[in-house]
């Protein structure tokens, strides 16, 4: 059987693939629904990050960049 960490990184992420503006509890509850996999949002999101998806999204609700500091300040 694929380890609970294996489950959310390769499904999580073809989930996310599949539908690019879901937010982290829906993909929990849509794990849980699909796959009997228990997580908390936090936990996919760590899972995510270690699988290499980064996004954020922007007030406006579209994907953008994390808002960091601006160059040489």
């Amino acid at each position: 059987a694929a380890s609970r960490v294996a489950v959310l990184e390769t499904d999580g992420q073809a989930l996310v693939e599949a539908e690019v503006d879901i937010t982290m509890p829906e993909l929990a509850a849509k794990l849980k629904a699909e796959k009997d996999v228990t997580a908390h949002p936090a936990s996919l999101s760590r899972a995510l990050l270690k699988a290499g998806l980064s996004f954020k999204k922007n007030t406006a609700g579209l994907g953008g960049r994390a808002r960091g500091r601006a160059p040489g300040t």
